[in-house]
């Protein structure tokens, strides 16, 4: 097998299974949007300054904790701030910053690897 070809299906894999994975992750967010439980919850700090714990009560009156997915910039949250969560019924683990920009940032960022992948799989297609 050419080098090209190698190329060409590792990048077209790699790109197929980031988009799958994007494509995933903005489902669980529609499904969080839609059906998912609102509640209030308090960075208890308690991690790095890059993953803050947030701790919330579900609806049956249990503590929950969790640390937000990905950051980037613009994503820090101070001890002690309260932020908006969102969570599944029966699945608080499930449970996400409820913000623009926690909820959309992980998909985008999967998605657009995955595009960088593709398009990258297609030049080294149409090169060879």
């Amino acid at each position: 097998m050419s080098n090209a070809l190698m190329a060409t299906v590792l990048c077209g894999l790699a790109g197929a299974a980031l988009l799958w994975a994007g494509l995933h992750e903005a489902a669980r967010v529609r499904r969080l949007r839609r059906h998912g439980v609102r509640t209030t919850g308090v960075v208890t700090g308690g991690g790095p300054a890059w993953a803050p714990i947030i701790a919330f009560a579900d609806g049956e009156g249990y503590r929950v904790e969790f640390t937000p997915g990905p950051h980037g910039p613009g994503t820090a949250l101070a001890t002690g701030r309260r932020v908006a969560v969102v969570y599944l019924p029966r699945d608080p683990g499930s449970a996400r910053v409820l913000s623009r920009r926690h909820m959309t940032a992980p998909a985008a960022f999967v998605l657009a690897c995955a595009l960088t992948f593709l398009t990258c799989a297609a030049l080294v297609a149409a090169v060879s």
